[in-house]
């Protein structure tokens, strides 16, 4: 399934770390801004990644259903958690 995205990348030089501000992306019916950073942990160990993204309950919802995804949910028991609003945000 393509993920069609526009961004605006800041990239420091000399740690690497970069910021996303914003990143338009498009994915399925769903249309959403994001904004992010891949920021190199103090020990030099990894990387934090941080992504921000806003989304209604109803596109997710739909996401979900057009990747088969609430399948694999209902296969672990984890639909009506969700359903309810008891699993993500609430209704």
């Amino acid at each position: 399934m393509p993920l069609h995205t526009e961004f605006h990348a800041i990239v420091d030089g000399t740690s690497g770390d970069t910021y996303l501000q914003p990143v338009k992306a498009s994915f399925l019916h769903s249309s959403f801004t994001a904004s992010g950073s891949v920021v190199r942990l103090n020990a030099g160990n990894g990387h934090d990644i941080e992504l921000n993204v806003s989304l209604d309950r109803a596109r997710i919802e739909q996401t979900l259903h057009e990747t088969h995804m609430d399948d694999e949910m209902k296969a672990m028991g984890m639909w009506d958690e969700w359903a309810n609003g008891k699993r993500g945000r609430a209704k």
